[in-house]
């Protein structure tokens, strides 16, 4: 009888668990899904990383189902434990690879973000590595000419230092972005430097210091609020601007003191532009049309003149602040 006791099997009221060889095929096709989807080794930027991480999890509970299923083992507790264990390994050793891929890399880079105004405030994904992006419009040199002239006050002196541009009369014309980027750094203080032109399709990079958080909350010339973009402590933002704003006042809202505005001239050009100690200005292999040049300065504002250039042409254009 106690020969017989002893050859019963022995329930210990424990669910069932997977066996050695499925858990670790389970974990492994997660693993699998995780490095290979978006691979680290080729430094792909944070958006990517979370798409591994939220791919990679999502299959566990069918795959453990599965795996139970096929050795008779499924139960709701066997499930629900089998899962916990396997999520948990697959964090564990995707946390530790990462990690060390990223101490001895670093981290992953941030994607840009597109700013595009249609509608007003609305953050628009693009990819970064351009190809979206519209070809430059091939321009034959015989149907550009040369926009020169002078800033001055309304006593007929000089402006110096005045940002001119053309700010109207190029919308069918396509240019390449600056390779570089344009930068906005806050130093705990505020923004600088005072102006910055930032191109469109250009890598705009907000930069701040390592005390706080901060933020750029960026309005239009119209007093439209743009956008509010987060500068992380110590961190920068990348982000890319798909349509021309103009000029686009900058300050974070968030700092213990209110902030006096820097400036933005967000433009899909190359003609811009400050002028000299005599107010002088000038730009050449502008394409001929209809055009609008404008100029700014902090303490004056901005204005706007028409201008008209014929190809090969150069027009010659004064403009006045009425002070």
């Amino acid at each position: 009888m106690d020969a017989e006791t002893h050859d019963l099997p022995h329930d210990d009221g424990q669910p069932p668990a997977l066996s050695l060889p499925a858990f670790a095929l389970v974990l492994g096709v997660v693993l699998a899904v995780f490095f290979l989807l978006n691979p680290l080794w080729e430094r792909p930027d944070i958006e990517a990383v979370d798409s591994n991480i939220w791919m990679s999890y999502a299959p566990i509970p069918l795959l453990v189902a599965l795996a139970l299923a096929v050795e008779h083992k499924l139960r709701r507790a066997s499930w629900f434990l089998e899962t916990l264990k396997v999520t948990l390994a697959k964090f564990g050793v995707t946390y530790l690879v990462a990690n060390l891929v990223w101490f001895v890399d670093g981290p992953p880079p941030a994607k840009p973000e597109t700013l595009d105004l249609a509608p007003v405030g609305a953050f628009a994904s693009e990819a970064p590595d351009g190809t979206t992006a519209p070809r430059a419009t091939a321009i034959d040199p015989a149907q550009t000419g040369r926009v020169a002239g002078e800033v001055r006050d309304a006593h007929g002196e000089p402006v110096p230092d005045a940002l001119v541009w053309i700010s109207s009369g190029l919308k069918r014309f396509v240019f390449d972005a600056p390779d570089g980027p344009a930068l906005l750094h806050h130093d705990g203080d505020g923004y600088a430097p005072r102006l910055v032109v930032v191109r469109t399709r250009q890598d705009f990079v907000l930069r701040s210091a390592p005390d706080a958080l901060h933020t750029a909350e960026l309005v239009d010339g119209a007093g439209r609020l743009v956008g509010n973009v987060p500068a992380l402590a110590g961190g920068e933002h990348h982000m890319t601007f798909a349509r021309e704003l103009g000029l686009v006042s900058v300050r974070c809202r968030v700092g213990p003191h209110a902030e006096d505005p820097v400036h933005l001239l967000v433009i899909a050009h190359p003609f811009a532009t400050r002028s000299d100690a005599r107010g002088a200005f000038a730009f050449d292999g502008v394409p001929a049309g209809e055009l609008e040049l404008s100029a700014w300065t902090e303490t004056r504002g901005a204005l706007a003149r028409p201008v008209a250039l014929a190809p090969r042409g150069d027009a010659r254009v004064e403009l006045a602040f009425d002070d």
